[in-house]
């Protein structure tokens, strides 16, 4: 998969907000200290619309989709203001470890097999990836 830095990321989507090019990114975000990141890059893609972003949601960072979670909302309120070009998909395999149930989770979350796979069909798709 290709990697994107943080600083790559930060200067694309710089460039395709003033010029309203189409930005398609994969936020693999797996890593609780990454949070700040996703949350900084989340903030500057929703006001562009013409990124999508995906956030694939794996491992201990799952926690942060839990329904009344101090992250919940803010989460929720990004893909409500980017009108759904922001997604969250949380993998069904860390749901199992954790005990989670898409129940427990806020409900703009959409659990998806394996996130190996869905990045996978996502960067076939012309998405990049990126790693906060």
């Amino acid at each position: 998969m290709r990697k994107l830095s943080l600083l790559v990321l930060t200067a694309m989507v710089g460039v395709a907000m003033s010029f309203g090019a189409p930005l398609n990114v994969i936020l693999d975000f797996h890593n609780p200290k990454s949070l700040k990141m996703v949350d900084n890059i989340l903030e500057h893609t929703s006001k562009n619309k013409e990124a999508h972003v995906v956030v694939e949601v794996w491992g201990p960072t799952i926690k942060y989709m839990l329904k009344d979670s101090k992250t919940e909302k803010a989460f929720e309120n990004f893909v409500k203001q980017s009108d759904g070009r922001i997604k969250f998909h949380v993998c069904e395999n860390t749901m199992e470890k954790f005990h989670i149930t898409k129940n427990m989770m806020g409900d703009f979350v959409k659990p998806v097999k394996g996130v190996l796979i869905d990045m996978s069909a996502l960067e076939k798709q012309g998405f990049m990836y990126a790693k906060p």
